[in-house]
């Protein structure tokens, strides 16, 4: 079987879109998409589109011009460019000029196919040589001179059905993946609902507020919020959570009424009440924290991971607008402790069973 050589210019019409001015962009009509957008179809075959052209501009440049039909290719053209998508018989827009590149009326050839081909390192070779670096600019003229090997178009079609295929097989393992690592997740909570339910001999009962300071947070008043990392990194308890310790803020204060120290556990005390973390840096914290701050018989992440387990348990509703917590009712909770040295051993137990997790995590 033999493989022809092209040029692209040679196998589809090349150009852009009519200039369309912003003057004239609208929030409803046809939408109207940049190179953002394409690389937004790219990825995800589908988006949320904010910019439009009147109905009768659309007709305008269709009787006067032409507008992208099935089979079409869009590619990048700007910034990060190589992005493409081919126009399915649904799609109904116009797109920015010189942004978005544009190849139709395709001879012989399968669009999917090329389309696959933009995705090759062939494509990236050519699009880089003679530039000594990565081109942010994508001409028509260089798209145009790309060349390209393909085979009759029967055969484009069947080495097209098998890439999709395997993409298809690709997505199913991928989607696996995912359940696989939430079954982990799920085996860490078992396990640490297993380790902690089964008190032994020494174990005693005792309230939060018994062997731990609660601070609870207050936010400062007047303007304090600034961009620049001055002062201490401020949290008032939304978009905290999930990783064990913090991530870096992006609130800063220099006016600082309540803190939590380094190593305190932070608790959420409004919606979504009871979520978890700590800090390993002295923080100022916000109306919608606690810190609790465990005395020297008290293994900090051992008390830590208990809190995790009872975490459905801690929702109140003392608050009007939101389920709350307060300070009362964080030292009411009843935790149950054995002596210092098995809270380290089990402390031990749930950081292995966490790496195990992270291990199978990462060879997924």
């Amino acid at each position: 079987m033999s493989w022809e050589k092209n040029n692209l210019g040679d196998l589809f019409k090349i150009g852009s879109s009519k200039r369309v001015h912003k003057a004239d962009w609208k929030k409803s009509g046809v939408p109207f998409y940049r190179g953002r957008e394409i690389t937004a179809l790219s990825k995800f075959g589908y988006i949320d589109n904010e910019l439009f052209i009147s109905e009768k501009h659309y007709a305008e440049l269709s009787e006067k011009h032409k507008t992208p039909s099935p089979e079409d290719i869009l590619i990048t053209a700007i910034g990060t460019i190589g992005n493409t998508y081919v126009v399915k018989k649904k799609d109904r827009f116009y797109f920015k000029d010189a942004s978005v590149l544009w190849l139709s009326e395709g001879k012989e050839v399968d669009s999917r196919f090329i389309d696959y081909w933009f995705k090759s390192e062939d494509f990236f070779k050519q699009l880089n040589t003679g530039n000594g670096a990565t081109v942010d600019t994508l001409s028509i003229s260089k798209l145009k001179s790309l060349e390209i090997s393909f085979p009759p178009i029967s055969v484009q079609k069947q080495i097209t059905e098998v890439l999709e295929q395997t993409l298809e097989l690709i997505d199913k393992a991928k989607a696996n993946v995912e359940k696989n690592i939430e079954n982990a997740k799920d085996l860490f909570q078992s396990k640490l609902n297993e380790i902690l339910s089964q008190s032994g001999e020494g174990w005693e009962k005792k309230s939060l507020g018994k062997i731990c300071t609660i601070t609870a947070g207050q936010s400062p008043e007047g303007k304090f919020y600034n961009d620049i990392r001055e002062g201490l990194p401020f949290y008032q308890g939304k978009k905290l959570f999930g990783d064990k310790f913090l991530l870096d803020p992006n609130t800063w204060t220099s006016k600082i009424p309540k803190r939590a120290k380094p190593g305190d556990i932070l608790i959420s005390v409004r919606a979504p009440v009871g979520s978890l973390n700590i800090t390993t840096q002295e923080v100022c914290i916000g109306r919608g924290l606690a810190a609790i701050h465990p005395e020297d018989s008290i293994d900090r992440d051992f008390l830590f991971y208990y809190l995790k387990c009872i975490e459905d348990s801690l929702t109140g509703s003392s608050g009007a607008v939101f389920n709350s917590i307060n300070k009362k009712q964080i030292e009411n909770i009843q935790i149950l402790l054995p002596s210092l040295q098995v809270q380290k051993q089990i402390t031990e137990v749930l950081e292995q069973t966490l790496e195990l997790i992270d291990k199978t995590k990462a060879n997924y």
